[in-house]
């Protein structure tokens, strides 16, 4: 009584359900839910695949922030270099020796 009838199974083997031999009603439901978790889980997958392109996207952009970040602080650097030959030449120029102290401290 559980099983399906000849035109079933055939029409089952065509949707690709289920197999020839051992098909019963609820292997045809379980099948059923089987491919829509897989549908599901495809799409899924794509919202997976497009949330790792986002992160490759995003790491690309944290790259090229880095690459900025590394130019600011070779920028950072520079500036700073130039302010110890202007505070160098600052406290050569100077002339009280107690504000030459604390400059000196500072830098």
């Amino acid at each position: 009584m559980d099983r399906l009838s000849l035109r079933d199974r055939l029409n089952a083997a065509v949707d690709g359900l289920l197999s020839l031999t051992g098909c019963r009603p609820e292997s045809k439901v379980k099948g059923g839910l089987f491919l829509r978790n897989a549908q599901v889980l495809n799409r899924k997958g794509r919202l997976f695949l497009r949330n790792a392109q986002d992160l490759k996207v995003k790491s690309r952009l944290f790259l090229r922030n880095a690459r900025d970040l590394k130019v600011k602080s070779r920028l950072f650097l520079r500036n700073a270099r130039d302010l110890k030959v202007n505070s160098g030449l600052f406290l050569r120029n100077a002339r009280d020796p107690i504000f030459i102290h604390t400059l000196s401290i500072i830098f």
